[in-house]
């Protein structure tokens, strides 16, 4: 059990920091955006209040449930380690190691539609793209308008697509001129 328990703590470790590294990036990519002397800011407030629901209150909560578990079974149930705590611990934190993954890769889908400032003729997003005005050639959605593709011409005079979480107050940020 203590080679389970090893092995548990270190996923656990790895995979909390890489969310909260992921969590801080996505801050400060905020903050800079911010900064930024926009003209018109669009936040997507659903897509908001679940990131910051699922990182300021359940992340914490279950990240302490773990740690609480760990500690449970290190301290008061050392000497009778068996079967149902070993599987009891394993099955939670594979449970919490799934959950953050899902979390991650869910978000990577929807933090891009979550802020986006026009800020000197152009659009800037949270992961560093940055669409100039005067380059977009289309903006459509896709038919059953799960996402926004914007088509615009690169420095290379290449095409290059797009893609955001669709909402209509996002379709209507950029309709706006």
């Amino acid at each position: 059990m203590a080679n389970k328990m090893l092995i548990g703590i270190i996923f656990i470790t790895l995979v909390s920091l890489l969310f909260f590294g992921s969590v801080v990036w996505i801050n400060l990519k905020m903050k800079a955006l911010k900064k930024l002397e926009n003209k018109r800011v669009y936040y997507s407030k659903k897509i908001l209040y679940w990131f910051y629901a699922i990182t300021y209150c359940v992340f914490p909560i279950i990240l302490g449930l773990m740690i609480g578990l760990i500690v449970y079974l290190n301290i008061y149930k050392k000497d009778e380690i068996t079967g149902l705590n070993s599987y009891l611990f394993t099955g939670s934190y594979l449970a919490y190691i799934v959950f953050i993954f899902v979390l991650i890769i869910v978000g990577t889908k929807l933090y891009k539609a979550m802020l986006i400032v026009e800020a000197n003729e152009s659009y800037y997003f949270l992961d560093n793209t940055i669409i100039k005005k005067k380059t977009i050639i289309a903006i459509s959605n896709t038919l059953k308008r799960n996402y926004l593709v914007i088509s615009y011409s690169s420095e290379s005079n290449l095409r290059e697509v797009y893609q955001v979480k669709y909402s209509w107050q996002l379709k209507d940020f950029f309709d706006e001129k």
